[in-house]
């Protein structure tokens, strides 16, 4: 077991070294790319948390829509929600997502709450 970690930490440092040398690769620009909103300038840190939370709530709304999609296609053609597939996408991989994003847009706003109202609420300053 101790073998099978060192060997996956091991390959990850590889693939993440040669990632780094080849900067301009479209594989090392999807990896590394930013996702989800970028701070605005003068920006405060609630409002930019607040972002976020919209941001979670997006993803859960897709979820959402891709969810009633699936078991509208099972309603239609009976048989497919028998399929192993549709099961571990539609009735566990999707709600898992969506559990995942709900939680995380309820921290953002508690923490975009938080800031607003107890501190520290820093502005964004871009470096020069």
């Amino acid at each position: 077991m101790e073998q099978q970690i060192v060997t996956f930490y091991v390959g990850l440092y590889v693939v993440v070294w040669v990632l780094f040398l080849f900067p301009r690769s479209i594989v090392t620009r999807i990896a590394f790319s930013w996702l989800g909103p970028v701070p605005r300038e003068h920006e405060t840190l609630a409002r930019y948390q607040l972002r976020w939370g919209f941001y979670a709530l997006d993803g859960l709304g897709q979820i959402a829509f891709l969810f009633v999609v699936l078991y509208g296609a099972a309603f239609l053609y009976p048989g497919i929600e028998e399929n192993q597939w549709f099961l571990a996408f539609a009735a566990f991989a999707l709600p898992i997502g969506g559990g995942i994003a709900l939680v995380a847009a309820l921290g953002f706003f508690f923490k975009a709450a938080k800031a607003m109202w107890v501190g520290p609420n820093p502005v964004y300053c871009a470096q020069q």
